[in-house]
């Protein structure tokens, strides 16, 4: 099984970047 919070961390941290 995934870590659903690391695969969370992972995708917020993606879209924080993006906007940025």
């Amino acid at each position: 099984m995934l870590n659903t919070i690391q695969i969370n961390n992972m995708t917020a941290i993606a879209i924080i970047s993006a906007h940025r």
